[in-house]
């Protein structure tokens, strides 16, 4: 029968350490992405070449507050 070695140099990955660490990383980087955004609409709505562009950074914003309210609740269910 074969001996089975058992390695000591695994760690054991805990989760609940790293998810809240990324929540809050993840508020922040939704943060710069709508602040970001925010000149984009400006220079769409002044620049009639750039209104037909106007939709990727209300895009951006939506999908952003979504991360953001993700986030948010991930963060407080804990």
């Amino acid at each position: 029968m074969k001996n089975k070695k058992i390695s000591f140099y695994k760690k054991e990955i805990i989760s609940g350490s790293y998810k809240i660490k990324t929540d809050y990383t993840m508020l922040i980087f939704a943060a710069f992405v709508i602040i970001f955004s925010l000149p984009g609409i400006s220079v769409c709505s002044q620049y009639q070449p750039y209104a037909q562009y106007i939709w990727v950074p209300i895009l951006l914003i939506i999908l952003s507050f979504m991360l953001m309210i993700s986030s948010t609740f991930r963060i407080l269910k804990n």
